[in-house]
């Protein structure tokens, strides 16, 4: 249902999987018709290279919290998606961003997720900031 109601009002899709990768990417390619405008995003993404690979074929963004600074296990992940594919989130008000880790998580912590994909990418901070906003505003239609 909602894969219709994006379709029909013409809005990116917002998704959450955990633990489900092949079931999500198998369900999407089945309806993939509908995607061709703007497909979405996957919300606090956790799956693998090869997962990634397989949503970014069907046009799929990626966003990224606070569990990338005290966590490894996404690097190579954010390393392979292409930066114009990443937005940036704090999904407040869980996983806290280090320096801020067991606190209340606020929107104002996305900058600490936006140093460490700049440090995982190789590129200045500045460069992640406004690739990420371009990205949101071009995906949201904002």
């Amino acid at each position: 249902q909602q894969i219709e109601l994006a379709y029909e009002v013409k809005k990116p899709l917002m998704i959450h999987c955990r633990q489900a990768f092949p079931d999500l990417t198998s369900l999407l390619k089945t309806i993939n018709y509908k995607l061709k405008t703007s497909p979405g995003v996957v919300h606090f993404f956790s799956g693998t290279k090869d997962d990634a690979k397989n949503l970014l074929d069907l046009g799929f963004a990626f966003s990224f919290g606070g569990v990338l600074t005290f966590a490894r296990d996404y690097d190579e992940v954010v390393r392979y998606i292409p930066l114009e594919r990443i937005l940036l989130e704090t999904d407040a008000p869980y996983v806290a961003p280090v320096p801020y880790r067991g606190k209340r998580n606020e929107p104002a912590y996305v900058v600490e997720v936006a140093k460490k994909v700049a440090e995982l990418k190789g590129v200045p901070f500045d460069e992640v900031a406004s690739k990420t906003t371009a990205n949101a505003r071009r995906l949201f239609g904002l």
